[in-house]
């Protein structure tokens, strides 16, 4: 008898529990969202299996890593991880491994020394609303060389957090 009437339950406490519920969800749903990292085209800053969040409000910048539905019509489920080269309106060319944007060298503040790639020479003009995408893993990676850019819509958020495994803890 005494145990149950320490556990009596009020009216109030259980607002209090749906309202924090809501809150957790409306934050889920609006905010935030869970990450899984599948494959390796963002490596080394990011590796298969890491976990994060992406962050699902804020403005677009360059080289910002962003979580995005597959391009692929037909597979909804599956998501992307990428950084952004080139934003709304530019033009991107990679000429012996380096990027120019407008016909502007341009330092790639995320690339290390031990990031060559053998990838091809090209030129994207990025129309209006639309982002041009790359894997850090060049070599490795399907992103906007074999897609085209992608719309804003299709972005899910900004990955703004690794936090497993915990001796990769970062923010970005």
């Amino acid at each position: 008898m005494v145990f149950m009437k320490k556990m009596k339950i009020s009216l109030r406490d259980i607002g209090i529990f749906g309202g924090f519920i809501a809150i957790l969800i409306i934050i889920r749903i609006f905010i935030f969202s869970p990450v899984i990292v599948d494959g390796s085209s963002m490596a080394p800053t990011l590796y298969d299996s890491d976990r994060g969040f992406a962050l699902k409000i804020g403005k677009l910048q360059r080289f910002s890593i962003v979580v995005l539905n597959n391009p692929d019509q037909f597979s909804e489920e599956e998501k992307f991880i990428k950084r952004v080269v080139g934003l709304p309106g530019e033009k991107i060319e990679y000429k012996n491994n380096n990027l120019y944007i407008n016909n502007k060298a341009t330092k790639e503040n995320f690339k290390t020394e031990d990031m060559i790639w053998e990838m091809d020479n090209f030129i994207y003009q990025i129309p209006p609303g639309e982002y041009f995408v790359l894997g850090d893993n060049r070599d490795h990676s399907t992103d906007s060389r074999n897609f085209g850019s992608i719309h804003r819509d299709e972005i899910i958020g900004t990955f703004r957090l690794r936090f497993y495994p915990i001796s990769s803890f970062r923010l970005f």
